[in-house]
C-alpha cells in the first residue's frame, strides 16, 4: 500500500485502501500500524484535520483493529530512559481519556 506524508508532528505517513477499508499509518517513530475496516470518511478526515495526531487518538487508535506492521528497534538511550517526547506521551494519554469519557456520555 502506497502511503502519503500528512503534516503532523506525530504520523508521517498514511496509506489507504478502499476496496479493503484498510488504514496504513507510519508514525515518526517509524512504526508502521494497519487499522482494519476502516470507512472511508474517516481516512479523508484524518488527511483534512487540523490535527491528525489528535483525530487519530480520539476516532482511529481505539475504534478499530490493528495489527503492528513493523516496530524498529529502540535505540540504546530509548531502552534505558525516559520517553524521548514526554510531553507528547502525556499529551496523548490525556486525548485518549478524554476520548473514552466522551464516549461513555
Amino acid at each position: 500500500m502506497d502511503r502519503r506524508p500528512i503534516k503532523s508532528s506525530q504520523i508521517k505517513s498514511v496509506g489507504y485502501s478502499e476496496k479493503a477499508q484498510q488504514l496504513e499509518i507510519e508514525f515518526m517513530s517509524g512504526a508502521v500500524y494497519l487499522y482494519e475496516k476502516v470507512p472511508v470518511n474517516v481516512h479523508e478526515a484524518l488527511m483534512r484535520a487540523e490535527s491528525p495526531g489528535h483525530y487519530f487518538a480520539v476516532d482511529i487508535r481505539a475504534c478499530f483493529e490493528y495489527t503492528c506492521v513493523f516496530k524498529p528497534e529502540k535505540k540504546k538511550e530509548e531502552a534505558h530512559g525516559a520517553p524521548p517526547n514526554p510531553s507528547l506521551e502525556k499529551d496523548l494519554r490525556k486525548s485518549i481519556k478524554k476520548a473514552k469519557a466522551a464516549k461513555r456520555s
